[in-house]
């Protein structure tokens, strides 16, 4: 089930592709950091044409680590080269932020259904909050956050 969904179903948040793009033309180097297994992920990224714009893909099961722990993330900043206050972590997932936070990750919550009922905590405790990636592309016009110049 999980392959038939992620090989041929699994679509990325609206306006993902715009926001990858941008950074990606503005020099940002990017990476992801993802609970979902290689196997069932790089091929969803290659389907929706996200895959070329991360130099490197982290996954929980290769890293031997949770997002409950900030390790994942802490290997993606060494990995980026970027110090952890210069390093913008996207989640939607309130366990994953409390994470990235607790090690001192700036973060954008990005809304997603499955964490609906924590969306007020969410909020919160993130540094940006999105509903869809599209309304980051307003976060990213210039003039730019000074996180993301």
């Amino acid at each position: 089930m999980l392959e038939e969904f992620y090989f041929h179903k699994a679509m990325p948040k609206e306006g993902a592709e715009q926001v990858l793009n941008m950074l990606q033309k503005r020099g940002i180097k990017m990476c992801a950091a993802t609970a979902t297994d290689r196997q069932l992920m790089e091929p969803a990224l290659k389907r929706c044409g996200l895959y070329q714009y991360f130099g490197r893909i982290f996954t929980c099961g290769e890293e031997q680590t949770s997002k409950s722990s900030p390790d994942i993330y802490l290997r993606a900043a060494a990995y980026l080269e970027t110090e952890i206050a210069e390093t913008l972590v996207f989640e939607d997932a309130l366990y994953a932020i409390k994470s990235a936070k607790r090690a001192g990750f700036p973060t954008v919550a990005v809304y997603d259904f499955s964490s609906r009922a924590k969306q007020d905590e969410i909020k919160w405790l993130c540094d940006y909050y999105v509903l869809s990636m599209t309304d980051m592309l307003r976060l990213l016009s210039d003039p730019l956050p000074d996180l993301l110049r």
